[in-house]
């Protein structure tokens, strides 16, 4: 039986433009769905937040794909282990904008001048993410 793990790291984003978002989720969508990967992608403003969840194997090629990906800087783990289900169990990638980031983090981690992954503490990032995955509905962007 497949351990399921969770991983949710942080990257400065080098891409300012919306094309390159998409191609970012376009390229996850597909990967993702080839090896039973689901997650999210939180978009700030520069900074990007994604959660990972599948197998320790997927969770390794895909985190190995995205550290040669020259559109991230500054890549920092948060947090990585073993869990007993998936949050984004729906979705090969969600995607999150800034307004719906900001409707869901926890009131103590608003932090004035936008959404910034590394200033947060790993508790208020993973609440952030079990808001985002019981507000998320169906859609594939939020």
């Amino acid at each position: 039986m497949m351990r399921l793990m969770r991983l949710i790291y942080s990257s400065w984003r080098l891409d300012d433009g919306e094309g390159g978002i998409e191609a970012i989720l376009h390229a996850s969508r597909r990967n993702n769905e080839r090896d039973g990967l689901t997650g999210a992608l939180l978009v700030g403003e520069r900074h990007f937040l994604q959660v990972l969840e599948g197998s320790r194997t997927a969770l390794g090629a895909c985190m190995t794909r995205i550290m040669r990906d020259p559109r991230h800087e500054a890549i920092e783990l948060i947090s990585a282990g073993e869990v007993p289900a998936r949050l984004f169990a729906d979705w090969s990638m969600l995607r999150i904008d800034g307004e719906a980031i900001g409707r869901c983090m926890p009131e103590p981690c608003l932090l004035s001048g936008g959404f910034r992954p590394p200033e947060m503490p790993q508790a208020a990032i993973e609440e952030l993410c079990r808001r985002i995955a019981a507000w998320g509905g169906g859609d594939s962007s939020i």
